[in-house]
Order: structure tokens, then sequence, then C-alpha cells
């Protein structure tokens, strides 16, 4: 394994990691400031200052996982692809439907996987929940609402200069709340339109730091979404609420770590248990078995849902979202994707 990029996220790929041993080994890690490292310096692992200085010294690498600045996913991943190695995404895949395009088709024409990390699918309350769904517990879904209810300080954005950029963080919806979007989208099926509010309260960056949205999808139901990072003093919740003619859950904790109501008998089951975690630990523990399931792919089994290009549709409703708040319309993803 490799990793580009040391920043803040970079702790729970370097945990994961480690909580597969004989699985997956973490071999050489690329990152500019070496302010980052002391991490990756006590585990013993090469360090080099960019990408094609690790590759070059790492050619048979099995996966690369790339946790740079969300801008700049898609420039680090094409670079990757000189050397035919498979790659990890962190969220989100890129920050343009024609960015993601692009990606995608040239991983697709030489035939190297490209994946995205969407692990909170994997949190076993989401599992459990998406299960229900698929056997009809829940019947006919009707609405689903997910909150992302974050502290982010004015000393969060100044720590590295990109989180002020719409170029490179995006806003609240591509960075922090992108995997509440995947959710919703796994849920209501087809998204078809959007229509969004959004605005800057209290972060110094270019972008908002909170949105609502709501959407409408192909089956008729309704979801939404809240995210914000305006909440102080700390992290409230991040929560995801399903509704259909049979019944409602609500997962919710920190991570999306507990099951805080369920009208469909199935709240003392084994899975749905709540996982103990961090109370600061926003990106919940499902990194590992994010892993499993690439590692199984790479190896010759199922084919992974977190291919990238499966993720297409996630950066259309994001991209649909601004375009909502800037235009203050209804926006179709037909029209973002092209289609």
């Amino acid at each position: 394994m490799g990793l580009v990029g040391a920043g803040r996220i970079s702790s729970r790929h370097i945990e994961a990691l480690a909580e597969l041993p004989g699985l997956a080994e973490l071999t050489a890690v690329a990152e500019l400031k070496a302010e980052r490292l002391s991490a990756v310096n006590e585990r013993g692992v090469s360090h080099y200052s960019d990408v094609s200085e690790m590759m070059e010294a790492h050619s048979d690498l099995d996966l690369v996982s790339v946790l740079t600045e969300s801008g700049n996913h898609k420039d680090v991943a094409l670079q990757l692809l000189r050397w035919r190695t498979p790659v990890l995404i962190e969220k989100p895949l890129t920050l343009s439907v024609v960015d993601a395009k692009e990606l995608t088709g040239k991983f697709a024409e030489v035939g190297v996987p490209l994946f995205v990390v969407k692990q909170n699918r994997l949190n076993p309350p989401v599992a459990e929940l998406l299960l229900d769904i698929k056997a009809g517990r829940l019947g006919k879904i009707m609405l689903a609402s997910a909150s992302v209810l974050w502290s982010r300080s004015a000393d969060y954005y100044f720590a590295d200069e990109w989180r002020l950029s719409r170029e490179m963080d995006g806003g609240v919806v591509w960075n922090q709340a992108s995997h509440y979007v995947d959710l919703l989208v796994q849920v209501l099926g087809g998204v078809e339109s959007v229509f969004a509010y959004g605005d800057n309260f209290l972060s110094p960056a270019q972008t908002e730091d909170t949105v609502f949205a709501v959407m409408r999808s192909s089956s008729g139901a309704m979801g939404s979404l809240q995210a914000t990072t305006t909440v102080r003093p700390a992290n409230y919740e991040g929560s995801l609420t399903v509704s259909g003619d049979l019944g409602l859950v609500k997962v919710g904790g920190h991570a999306l770590n507990e099951v805080i109501a369920s009208t469909i008998g199935r709240a003392d089951a084994p899975g749905l248990q709540k996982e103990k975690i961090d109370s600061n630990q926003v990106y919940g523990k499902s990194h590992a078995r994010l892993y499993e399931d690439i590692f199984s792919d790479l190896n010759g089994g199922p084919r992974s849902s977190f291919r990238a290009i499966e993720g297409l549709t996630v950066v259309a409703v994001i991209e649909a979202i601004h375009l909502s708040i800037a235009e203050k319309r209804e926006v179709y993803l037909s029209e973002v994707l092209g289609d």
C-alpha cells in the first residue's frame, strides 16, 4: 500500500491498515510537508516528497490511496495512472462531473481499477438499514433526511490554506457532507432533481458553511440534506432518517454509529448495537472494512460497489446542489450529467 498525502484524514487510513495485519502493509507515503509525517515515521514507513519519487521507488505497489486536497484528486490520480497501479480516492471523487467523467474514463480505457472512499455504507447500523430497505421491511420509501451538524472553527480552515478555497475544498457539502449525499442516493435511488439554499455564516472560507437541499427521486420519494459546520461549541451529530409506509429508522450518533429510533422491530439486532467510537471521531470505524472490500475485488472477488464509476451520481447531486444555490432554481441531474 502507498498513500499520497498525510493530512487530517491520513491517520484513519493508517489505523485502518494497521487493523489488517497479514492482509495489507503500508509501504510508502508521499507528502510534501515534513511536519505531517510523525505518524508515518513512528511506523518506519518510507516517505517521499512527491508522487513520482515514491512510485519510482515502489512501482510494484498493489494500491495507492489519494488523500490530498479535494481539488487535486483528479490530477494526482492521473499521475498515478502512468504506473497502472489501482487507486483509491478519498471523498469526494472530484469537485465536478466533468472531472469525474474524465478520470473514470481514462482509468477504464487502460483497465486499471479506480475506487472512491464511501466507508459509512459499511457502518453496522447503516449496513443493516440498507439491507432492511432492500428486503422491503420499511415498505415503499417516501422520505429520507440526512443531517450533518458539525463544528469547524476558524482555526480549522486556517490550519490548511486549501480549505479556504472553493477550487480546492468545495464547501460543506463536498467536504463534510458528501458521505451523507451518498447515503441519500443509496436510499432514494434515482435522484432526478435538487433545489438548495446555501450561505456562509461563520467560516473564513470562500465557500458555503451551511446548506439545505431537497431532492426528488424517480420513484417519487423525497429527500433532504441539512449540513453545517457552524454548530457550537462541538460536533453534535451526523444522522440519516428513512421513512417508508411500513416503518421508520433513524441512524445517528457522532458518526452514524448507533440506531436512534426504529419502528420495524430490529433495534436489538446484533448489527444495530451502538458502535463505540471517540466522540470527536466523525469518520467512523469502517475504513478497515472498506479496504477489505477493495482488496477482495483486487484479488478476484466480487466487484466492489466502491468502484469510482458507481459514484458519478453523488458528484452530480452535489454539483446540482451548488448550481441550484447559484441560480436559485430547481436543477435536474440530467443537466449536470449531460444526459
